[in-house]
């Protein structure tokens, strides 16, 4: 059976076309518990056996649920919602779909055990180092699945490095999209999703951004023009220590 460690260790992710990303899929089906689980996994992970299709993970309950902040109960259920959830490998010859988990056993000794595909689980590890601003002993911390999208997003601004922080322009139909939301009003975006989103990075993260509202421009010369969207900007950051 493969082991789990807090110890880090170097794993090179695959080079493999994947036709939809699984941790988005998690933070579009508004699963949270999820994107904790498979952080989790990423950054606790160990070794496993290489010869084998599938290998099989055996997972402490108690701490799991004090990781992710939830009751037994509601982990399960977060295990159970995985595996719906499917994502697919495709080269030039074929093309094959995997449940993330395709097991899942509930042992009522505290313990849960579940079986990943080595495809899959590849993938899981390459998280550590494809979201590395992101701090995995804050990782239960965080309060808003879209902090994590945003991540994603932040890492993924073209151009994006430690020496130069592009900006890239958002418009409200953009990010309705990219988080799932419907709001009709840019300033109901910003203090419901854009602000609560920054104030978590901003104690989280390595990796924040600052934003600038964009007004529609207007020959009116009386009354403030509609906001439309935002400019976003990628900045390093430093976590705000917490008290508690």
């Amino acid at each position: 059976m493969a082991t789990l460690s807090t110890q880090k260790t170097k794993t090179k992710a695959p080079k493999v076309k994947i036709s939809n990303d699984f941790v988005y899929s998690f933070i579009k089906k508004n699963n949270q518990i999820a994107i904790k689980i498979i952080f989790y996994l990423a950054h606790n992970i160990k070794e496993y056996p290489t010869n084998k299709d599938y290998i099989t993970f055996r997972l402490d309950t108690k701490e799991l649920t004090t990781f992710c902040n939830v009751n037994r109960k509601t982990l399960i259920q977060a295990f159970i919602s995985i595996q719906k959830i499917s994502i697919s490998f495709t080269t030039e010859k074929d093309t094959e779909y995997f449940t993330i988990f395709p097991r899942v056993k509930d042992i009522y000794n505290g313990k849960i055990e579940i079986d990943i595909h080595h495809k899959v689980l590849e993938q899981i590890i390459s998280i550590k180092k494809k979201y590395s601003a992101i701090n995995i002993n804050n990782i239960s911390k965080i309060k808003y699945k879209h902090s994590l999208r945003m991540l994603m997003i932040l890492e993924n601004i073209s151009g994006y490095n430690n020496n130069a922080l592009p900006m890239k322009y958002f418009s409200l139909e953009e990010l309705n999209a990219l988080f799932g939301t419907k709001y009709t009003r840019a300033i109901y975006f910003q203090n419901k999703i854009l602000q609560k989103i920054k104030d978590d990075l901003d104690n989280l993260s390595d990796l924040s951004f600052v934003y600038n509202p964009v007004y529609e421009k207007t020959n009116i010369k009386q009354g403030r023009a509609k906001m439309i969207g935002f400019r976003i900007f990628p900045n390093n950051n430093t976590p705000r220590p917490t008290l508690f």
